[in-house]
């Protein structure tokens, strides 16, 4: 089966890794991403927390939307549960263009 990275979820070259990757419903997780983060800007480990699944499922959905370009950096960073440092995302906000007609 074709998959499209970031609109699927992506593996590896490997046979584990491609059947993996057809197991997860990208699509579900990242909407439950996005829906925490219409109440605040978090990193990929609070919302992982927060949705009570492991961060290995939830990092690689944040990629996606970056990819996507749904989120942005918020520029600030807080320390994950290892203690290293990581960025806070938050919803990008769109962008309007008008134009008149004279």
């Amino acid at each position: 089966m074709e998959r499209n990275y970031p609109t699927d979820a992506g593996w590896t070259d490997s046979e584990t890794g491609r059947e993996a990757a057809q197991d997860i419903d990208a699509t579900t997780l990242r909407g439950k991403c996005l829906t925490l983060l219409r109440e605040k800007a978090m990193t990929p480990d609070e919302c992982a927390q927060a949705l009570g699944i492991h961060w290995q499922s939830i990092r690689p959905r944040f990629t996606e939307l970056k990819l996507l370009g749904v989120i942005e950096d918020t520029g600030e960073r807080r320390r994950n549960d290892t203690g290293k440092r990581a960025k806070v995302w938050r919803l990008k906000r769109p962008t309007f263009t008008l134009e008149f007609s004279s």
